[in-house]
């Protein structure tokens, strides 16, 4: 079943849980994924735009090579995810709970990650489109931050004020 048929259907009040599946090159725009349950699925190459991802649970799920745009998650919760080699282009996470997620060769343009949870958490090869009057702006973190090459990790489950300044500058 593809991801605008799970949509649909949800709409008719059929099962939210989607477990165990593959999407690939999934194009989803102006819709709202809420309450969904996604559990061991994998997208690959799927593309986002201004889609909203209300209430949702990610428990073991693999974005490869997807786009997201002037999208926003809020109150979602992120477990044990990846996200390679995605890009992030005017993206707010709200109140997101990210736990044990990795975010490798991802790309963030415009990017709000302030307002959240994170436990655990691992960038690698982080790629800033930033302009330099909008270094603090572009990306922003909540979290303990180590710097590590083009990578850190946010080692604590806390919520406290801290840019990507000193990564950028350094």
């Amino acid at each position: 079943m593809t991801l605008k048929q799970y949509i649909s259907n949800s709409k008719k009040n059929v099962a939210k849980n989607i477990l165990n599946e593959r999407f690939v090159n999934e194009q989803i725009a102006h819709e709202n994924l809420g309450q969904f349950n996604f559990g061991n699925s994998v997208f690959t190459d799927c593309f986002f735009d201004e889609t909203a991802f209300i209430g949702n649970q990610f428990v073991n799920v693999t974005f490869q090579n997807c786009i997201i745009k002037k999208s926003s998650f809020y109150k979602n919760a992120i477990t044990a995810c990846v996200f390679n080699n995605c890009s992030f282009r005017s993206v707010v996470f709200t109140k997101v709970d990210f736990t044990n997620v990795q975010f490798i060769d991802c790309k963030f343009e415009l990017t709000n990650l302030s307002v959240n949870s994170f436990a655990q958490c691992e960038f690698e090869n982080l790629n800033l489109k930033l302009e330099k009057n909008y270094l603090e702006t572009n990306l922003i973190l909540d979290g303990k931050l180590t710097k590590s090459n083009k990578s850190f990790f946010i080692s604590e489950d806390n919520n406290f004020e801290q840019t990507l300044k000193f990564f950028t500058e350094n």
